[in-house]
């Protein structure tokens, strides 16, 4: 197996309407793009941890990096996105957000059958 085919191995990516009028599609990152997330927003003491303000701007970010398409339209940029995400009522984010908590459900669904091979 190619390096480059290695990157991918184990990523998900899945279309859903989220809402009505609200249609994304998402792919799971990579470690180094999780990587990059949580050195955007580091974390000093235990109540930075659970402060809900962080847990959104992680959600925020999170999802700008895994979005492939917005209504079927490809993103121009990531600034774009970190807007977009931003201006989203809080139970909106929240949507999209599990929708990306699902898809690494089956990221390690996938994960446990490729071991078994």
């Amino acid at each position: 197996m190619e390096l480059k085919s290695l990157s991918q191995l184990g990523c998900i990516e899945k279309e859903k309407e989220i809402l009505k009028g609200l249609k994304l599609k998402l792919r799971t990152l990579s470690s180094s793009e999780q990587q990059e997330i949580q050195e955007l927003l580091p974390i000093t003491n235990i109540e930075q941890a659970v402060s809900p303000s962080l847990i959104t701007k992680l959600q925020i970010h999170t999802l700008a990096k895994a979005t492939v398409a917005v209504n079927e339209m490809a993103p121009t940029n990531k600034e774009e996105l970190l807007k977009i995400y931003a201006e989203l009522q809080t139970p909106v984010l929240n949507e999209a957000y599990k929708f990306y908590l699902e898809l690494l459900g089956e990221q390690d669904k996938l994960v446990e059958e490729l071991k078994k091979k």
